[in-house]
């Protein structure tokens, strides 16, 4: 429309009648689109969604969508309970975090992001174990002023250069975090290996997933070896990983190795979802992606090819695409056509991992304010939201 509009946000809007236009939007302008979706709302097909998201793309639009796992039309209404319409108190607390930050950044109320600072009181240590007969190496950090005792874990799997500063920036920032995590970046490839080219990356990469249990037998040596540390909860673990690393804990969560209680994939290929010639147990390890709408080499056919593999597992997952986003949005060194940093899409996915990370370890109380007893109002809550703190 020709109004100004800074933002809007959906929550489990219908597409039907603005798809039976006869003109469709073309110029979105500088208005930012959030948009929360049920992935079984009966009432918003997955046609819907594709043509939807087809249309933003076109104009252009600077757009997030979110399909939750398992969730119906109304899942932030406490008074819906039918077969078409139920509340989901998991995906109404993701999508109000979501609506949280999303104003804060609309709206300008939050300082500049950038990763947290690392404190003094940081622990580092370079380690090396073994898998099998291959030497692997990799990097614990954690906040001594946080970590007494057993602590939740999260894992941060290279990417396909391996594990350098881009891998250890990520893990110094993550143990910087209030909450206190022990944290492990992990080399995929063994000590030896040889990856200076884009050939030689494929390759490796290759000898991984040309076999998925030789990916899924690298990560879980990886979960166990961090498992044995002093610190570490072996029952509360999260992986993280990029690019490769992404596609790699996609596969660790398909494994269903005890201890995992998560996975966040940031723009890590999907196509290893689609083989289905592998046992898939995701159990109750919780699934998060996030994925650049415009990355040439993960197209929206292989976001629903993956959400249906994951429906089909009855994984729990949740699925994030940003608009005028390609691949490596999360790397400030990624400048070509199709790897680009992406200052948006780094702080909306950060934002959305250590919310996760909150949710899945149980660090956290619910987000949504409390407003008295639901009832009243025809049974809804009155809610209002306070966009900074």
């Amino acid at each position: 429309s020709n109004v100004s509009l800074a933002g809007v946000v959906s929550y489990h809007g219908g597409l039907s009648r603005i798809l039976e236009r006869e003109q469709q939007p073309t110029d979105f302008g500088d208005t930012r689109v959030l948009m929360l979706n049920g992935a079984d709302d009966p009432l918003i097909p997955r046609g819907d969604v594709e043509e939807w998201i087809g249309i933003m793309q076109e104009g252009q639009a600077d757009f997030e969508f979110t399909d939750f796992s398992d969730t119906l039309h109304s899942f932030t209404r406490p008074d819906a309970q039918g077969d078409r319409s139920r509340y989901d108190l998991y995906a109404d607390q993701r999508s109000w975090l979501a609506t949280h930050h999303f104003l804060n950044l609309v709206f300008g109320f939050s300082t500049p992001w950038s990763l947290p600072e690392s404190p003094a009181t940081l622990v580092k240590e370079d380690v090396s174990f073994m898998d099998g007969d291959e030497e692997l190496t990799g990097y614990i950090v954690y906040d001594s002023a946080k970590v007494k005792d057993k602590a939740p874990v999260v894992i941060v799997t290279q990417d396909w250069d391996g594990v350098n500063d881009f891998e250890r920036m990520r893990a110094d920032a993550t143990a910087s975090l209030d909450q206190g995590y022990l944290v492990f970046a992990s080399s995929v490839y063994p000590v030896g290996s040889v990856y200076e080219t884009i050939e030689q990356r494929i390759a490796l990469i290759g000898g991984f997933f040309g076999d998925l249990d030789n990916i899924r037998s690298r990560m879980t040596a990886i979960v166990e070896y961090i498992k044995e540390h002093e610190l570490a909860d072996p029952t509360n673990i999260i992986a993280t990983g990029y690019c490769f690393g992404g596609s790699s804990v996609l596969e660790l969560a398909r494994a269903g190795v005890e201890g995992v209680k998560g996975v966040v994939s940031f723009h890590g290929g999907l196509d290893s979802l689609a083989n289905t010639n592998v046992t898939s147990d995701f159990g109750d390890t919780k699934v998060l992606i996030l994925t650049g709408n415009d990355d040439d080499g993960i197209s929206r056919s292989a976001v629903e090819t993956a959400i249906a593999t994951m429906k089909a597992d009855n994984a729990s997952y949740e699925v994030t695409s940003y608009g005028n986003t390609v691949h490596s949005f999360t790397e400030p060194t990624a400048d070509s056509s199709n790897s680009r940093y992406s200052p948006y899409a780094d702080q909306r996915s950060w934002e959305s991992m250590v919310d996760f990370f909150e949710s899945t370890f149980g660090l956290a109380e619910s987000p949504l304010p409390s407003v008295g007893k639901v009832g009243g109002n025809g049974g809804r809550r009155r809610r209002t939201l306070r966009a900074a703190e």
